[in-house]
């Protein structure tokens, strides 16, 4: 009777601990998706082909990588993206800017892709819901483009001094 009792809890407690095990994997994998449909799209990068002074080479090898988003198959793919990407940033960050893009403005909004990076790195890393910092990410980069391309449209306005508003 005793036999029959210990082998019967132990059963139950072998069949608790698969069932948890199960649900532990299947909370990760759906935890890890990214639902490709709902990101924003990345619009062209196309700053150079007016004016030469504008070619900034590491931001548009960023562009180009990053446009490869649509492409990721696995949460292990993303990783290794998010890590280039990264690696990248840090080129921008460090690379000689146009000029014309070498102002707070432009600065402040490589922070945000830097930020946005590194979280997404780690919701990756700690198997988060992926789309918020996903999204983040890639409208911090719109919000560089479009200011760099205000930045561009801009250039040949004339300039308005501090004097000039007295």
């Amino acid at each position: 009777m005793k036999k029959s009792i210990f082998l019967g809890l132990l059963l139950l407690s072998l069949s608790c601990q698969n069932s948890v095990e199960k649900n532990n994997t299947g909370s990760s994998v759906t935890a890890a998706v990214i639902q490709f449909d709902s990101l924003p799209k990345i619009q062209p990068f196309d700053l150079a082909n007016v004016d030469s002074t504008l070619v900034w080479n590491t931001l548009e090898d960023f562009h180009k990588r990053l446009n490869d988003f649509q492409t990721i198959n696995t949460v292990e793919d993303l990783r290794l993206f998010t890590e280039e990407l990264i690696e990248l940033e840090l080129l921008v960050e460090q690379s000689e800017k146009p000029e014309l893009f070498d102002n707070d403005a432009v600065y402040s909004r490589l922070i945000l892709i830097k930020t946005y990076l590194h979280q997404l790195h780690a919701f990756i890393e700690l198997d988060q819901d992926l789309n918020k910092a996903t999204t983040q990410l890639i409208e911090a980069y719109q919000s560089l483009f479009e200011k760099l391309n205000l930045l561009k449209n801009n250039s040949n306005a004339p300039k308005i001094s501090k004097d000039d508003l007295e």
